[in-house]
């Protein structure tokens, strides 16, 4: 088996390890930076990263970072605030359901932005806010990046009254959350999942995740909502079995009308640093948004 775009190598040499993956082929192109510097001659090794089983729901991957209900895949590659999911589509109407993304770029490389918050509202949360981050620790990079973690994987319930909001709660860890299930609301309801496939493949950061569970126009909680711990300190989303909602339309980015086609542009930031001479192992830049929706 050789490399190709999209496998998962591991690079070692003078006691450092790291994984990356390949984002093109010629001299090694990967879709981000590198913790440590390599020397010529360091030793490349494929590695082979277990797939998770096939479920109901469009699996995110690396490359489209974005699928919408209608089947569309794009890159996100300006930074900013972006509503994801919204119930009803008609923004005319109270929003029953509304998911927002907050994306910015990865430190050092201004074109690969990274999902760093996610924000669940509406009026099936009552006066609530559900709001999901990411580890972060101490040096920007990969999950093991520094020598501290600054904040784990965590969720944190916000009152909202008005225009304003006020903290009900302090963040939660994934790991320390009370009852291992909570219900938001009479629609709602919060439970932390372990996805097992990424423990076997020895990242543990990304098995946690918190996964809303939506009632919609049916008797059971069929819908789900989940933000995943990423890779680079960042969050994953995927929504499910959007069908059930009871929508025949739902907005926002992964919904299914057009996308805005400005969200595709690259920001100067982002050409300027795409126009820099390219080292031995040099950085690609690609979005590492990853988010997906689907009506089952």
């Amino acid at each position: 088996m050789g490399f190709d775009v999209g496998a998962n190598i591991l690079i070692e040499d003078g006691g450092n390890t790291e994984m990356a993956v390949i984002a093109s082929i010629g001299s090694i192109v990967l879709t981000t930076g590198l913790a440590n510097s390599y020397p010529v001659g360091s030793t490349v090794t494929l590695s082979v990263v277990p797939t998770p089983a096939p479920t109901d729901a469009v699996q995110a991957t690396d490359d489209p970072h974005m699928v919408s209900l209608n089947g569309k895949k794009f890159d996100v590659n300006m930074p900013g605030s972006y509503v994801l999911i919204r119930a009803p589509q008609d923004q005319r109407l109270p929003a029953s359901l509304e998911v927002t993304a907050s994306l910015s770029p990865f430190a050092g490389d201004p074109c690969a932005l990274y999902i760093q918050s996610v924000e669940l509202s509406g009026q099936w949360l009552g006066d609530q806010v559900a709001r999901v981050v990411p580890l972060q620790r101490n040096a920007p990079g990969p999950n093991g990046a520094g020598n501290g973690t600054l904040r784990p994987f965590s969720v944190r319930v916000l009152s909202q009254r008005g225009e304003t909001r006020t903290a009900s709660g302090e963040y939660e860890e994934w790991r320390d959350f009370p009852n291992r299930s909570r219900s938001l609301s009479g629609r709602v309801r919060l439970v932390p999942e372990w996805r097992q496939v990424y423990a076997d493949a020895g990242r543990t950061q990304e098995a946690q995740a918190f996964k809303f569970h939506i009632r919609g126009a049916g008797s059971g909680y069929d819908a789900a909502l989940e933000v995943a711990q990423a890779a680079h300190q960042a969050l994953n989303f995927r929504a499910s079995n959007m069908r059930s909602l009871g929508f025949d339309e739902l907005g926002g980015l992964l919904g299914t009308g057009d996308y805005e086609k400005r969200v595709e542009r690259r920001t100067e930031a982002c050409r300027a640093f795409r126009a820099t001479p390219a080292k031995q192992l040099r950085v690609a830049a690609p979005a590492q948004v990853v988010g997906s929706a689907s009506w089952d």
